[in-house]
């Protein structure tokens, strides 16, 4: 390893120690050359499961210590918990859908800023949604499915060139492959529910879900997105989601790697 590479990691280690702790940054640098799952205590107390020489522990890293889903401005903040607090109000549950759930840690995150919320979490690949169900146990106010989410019903073939982190979804007629759910269909397996905001990290297949049946983007509150056209330039996997955010009254911030689209008003 070279010296800028070996002052690379170390300032980042340093980095995950602040952020997350001595213990869990120890735990993540073992994971990096370890085998098997390893357990590590979250900020919030609660303890899971990543698996070594995966990208559980670089999810991880994002997540709880970057905070990419912190809303990171006051005034959108203190709007998006108003619309949670009124849905609660009102007689109702918040929906919160995390669509590419992987190991869970996005669910996790929003469990403990919304804890009265509903999650839905989505995730099609067999191993990431083994390690979910570790993570994020189903209870009254926990719904896990394994499936992708679309714009229509329908299945999908499952590819991946890299780590867990990177498994990518594509229509297929095969009735074999993995079931696609909807967004509404999604927010119905919860009862008097509302949708809050939804988080979208599914590898491209983004181009589908924004292609059609866009009308629970007239409800939802808030959308965390991750673009991928980085994975392939010529297939502008993002421009279904810019015309449909464009053609409606949303703000839209920078977060890490994601856009968080907040409705305006």
């Amino acid at each position: 390893m070279s010296i800028s590479a070996l002052t690379s990691a170390l300032l980042r280690f340093v980095k995950d120690v602040r952020s997350m702790g001595l213990m869990t940054a120890l735990k993540g640098s073992i994971a990096k050359y370890g085998r098997g799952e390893t357990s590590i205590k979250l900020t919030t107390g609660k303890n899971i499961s990543i698996r070594c020489r995966n990208s559980d522990y670089s999810t991880l890293r994002q997540v709880f210590g970057d905070e990419e889903y912190q809303i990171g401005n006051a005034v959108v903040e203190s709007d998006i918990i108003h619309c949670y607090q009124g849905i609660l109000a009102a007689g109702n549950t918040p929906v919160i859908i995390d669509a590419g759930a992987n190991i869970g840690l996005a669910s996790l995150w929003f469990k403990s800023r919304f804890p009265k919320a509903a999650i839905v979490a989505i995730e099609p690949d067999p191993q990431n949604y083994e390690m979910l169900s570790k993570n994020v146990p189903a209870d009254d106010l926990t719904s896990l499915q394994h499936a992708a989410l679309g714009s229509r019903e329908g299945f999908v073939s499952l590819s991946n060139h890299g780590l867990a982190w990177a498994v990518q979804t594509e229509r297929t007629d095969q009735q074999n492959g993995v079931p696609i759910i909807t967004i509404d269909q999604a927010a119905n397996k919860v009862s008097k529910g509302v949708l809050l905001l939804v988080k979208i990290d599914i590898e491209g297949f983004e181009s589908d879900l924004f292609s059609e049946n866009l009308d629970w983007l007239d409800r939802v509150h808030a959308v965390f997105i991750e673009p991928h056209d980085w994975m392939n330039p010529k297939q502008n996997s993002s421009a279904t989601f810019q015309r449909a955010f464009g053609a409606r009254n949303f703000n839209v911030y920078v977060r890490g790697e994601n856009l968080l689209y907040v409705k305006n008003g």
